[in-house]
């Protein structure tokens, strides 16, 4: 039987789209958006999930790849921030779980896009923990970002569902025996609870 409901952030919850700061990004250097996209310092991203550097040397880094002029720090952060959208059918489907289920979110993330989704995006309310990589200093598929997950639900493995629109991301939860669910749409995921029982 189902207790916790382990969701993903970025790709379930929310819609992200990279490409929107792109676009603004290529506004402060000599880049066309998809430049800005081939030479962004991918590396930093994950040290930035992994909370190993700063917004600062993101912004500086960032500065000096894409050869970005007149943007401050904070207007940088506001553009590279500034991706999300609300995947509706997700949440209101996240509102009827939230009824039965004890939430969690286990996302790969950094402090700026975290920062300002938790202020944009009430819908985070309904989660009883945020386990975030930049936090945890681990990120998915590692072994070890799952096992603070089951901590935090307080449930047997088997008690849980994980579900993450990155179908690598899925096998390590399995490994631990959560049970997990690659997402592709609302209606999907929804046929893909109620066949591990789950009510809403």
């Amino acid at each position: 039987m189902i207790k916790c409901v382990i969701f993903d952030l970025g790709g379930v919850i929310l819609n992200n789209y990279p490409m929107r700061a792109c676009k603004r990004l290529a506004k402060h250097c000599p880049l066309t958006p998809d430049e800005v996209a081939w030479f962004a310092p991918k590396r930093m991203h994950k040290l930035m999930d992994t909370g190993k550097i700063s917004k600062k040397k993101l912004y500086q880094q960032a500065v000096k790849n894409l050869g970005l002029k007149n943007i401050t720090q904070k207007r940088f952060e506001e553009i590279y921030a500034n991706i999300f959208t609300s995947n509706k059918p997700v949440q209101d489907l996240v509102k009827k779980l939230s009824k039965n289920y004890k939430l969690l979110l286990l996302s790969n993330t950094d402090d700026i896009h975290f920062t300002h989704v938790k202020k944009k995006f009430p819908i985070l309310k309904l989660f009883k923990h945020l386990i975030v990589s930049y936090e945890v200093g681990y990120v998915k598929p590692s072994k070890q970002i799952y096992e603070e997950a089951l901590k935090k639900s307080g449930f047997a493995a088997k008690e849980c569902v994980f579900i993450d629109d990155h179908k690598e991301n899925v096998p390590g939860a399995k490994k631990l025996g959560i049970k997990g669910l690659h997402y592709t749409t609302a209606a999907k995921l929804k046929k893909d609870l109620k066949s591990y029982g789950a009510k809403f």
